[in-house]
């Protein structure tokens, strides 16, 4: 993750209990300044933190945070505002990630993830498809349930921001579920090499960067709050398991994912 902020939220989120943590950026945030929005109407207990190199961050609000904190800022860099998770259910409150989400299987998967009580972010290369299933999701599960965002699951600075950008939504990560995938079937004289490295970048490439660049938050998570779990899925095939006729680009990538 590239930004100071982004490498904050996990650590307030997991020493302030769980919950949702939205970042709010303020380059000229200061103690006095803070302090203002404190004592607005409705907050409740706040923490500021004066340091600005981020291993000095994670020292104090490792002394400073604990549950009932509701605004956390820090100099230079914005505010973490604490909120409690009203969905119930086995993901209630766990933050994931789903491409290939907008449509078909993965809206399947995103749908009864919220339904379960997680914190959805629909990730997709077709963004106003996404952004019409997170409304949806919005509407039968609630305003937090479900978040748009972009996403080319073969470039690793979009799957990059993809994470990032949920951390700065939501606060962490628990949940990536790698599910986008493409198929191009055809025997050696039918497939390119365009076709062919195509299917690789999305299916292999793919789950390849889902997973490296979540564990990144997800270590993060661990290093504040030790027993604390996470999951990388990927949607993988019975042709990762053993090929099929003209499968071979498909089969490999799937194998690849085992």
């Amino acid at each position: 993750m590239g930004t100071v902020a982004a490498r904050m939220a996990p650590c307030v989120r997991m020493l302030v209990g769980g919950g949702l943590v939205v970042f709010q950026a303020d380059a000229g945030l200061n103690e006095s300044g803070f302090a203002a929005l404190l004592g607005a109407p409705g907050e409740g207990r706040g923490v500021f933190c004066p340091a600005a190199e981020l291993e000095e961050v994670y020292g104090f609000l490792s002394e400073q945070l604990s549950p009932g904190v509701t605004l956390v800022g820090v100099s230079g860099v914005g505010t973490f505002r604490v909120a409690p998770v009203g969905a119930v259910g086995r993901l209630a409150g766990r933050i994931a990630i789903v491409t290939g989400a907008a449509q078909g299987f993965g809206k399947g998967l995103a749908a009864h993830m919220a339904a379960e009580g997680a914190l959805l972010v629909v990730a997709d290369l077709n963004l106003p498809l996404a952004e019409q299933t997170a409304a949806e999701l919005r509407t039968r599960f609630g305003p937090d349930a479900a978040r748009a965002l972009p996403v080319d699951v073969s470039d690793g600075a979009s799957v990059e921001a993809l994470v990032e950008q949920t951390v700065l939504l939501y606060g962490g990560l628990d949940l990536m579920v790698s599910n986008a995938g493409v198929l191009r079937a055809g025997g050696l004289e039918e497939i390119d090499q365009k076709a062919f490295e195509f299917v690789t970048r999305v299916n292999y490439t793919g789950y390849f960067l889902c997973a490296k660049y979540a564990a990144e938050v997800m270590r993060l998570q661990r290093r504040f709050a030790p027993g604390r779990t996470a999951d990388i899925n990927q949607i993988n095939s019975k042709s990762g398991l053993e090929g099929s006729t003209k499968d071979f680009a498909y089969a490999g990538g799937k194998f690849g994912g085992i």
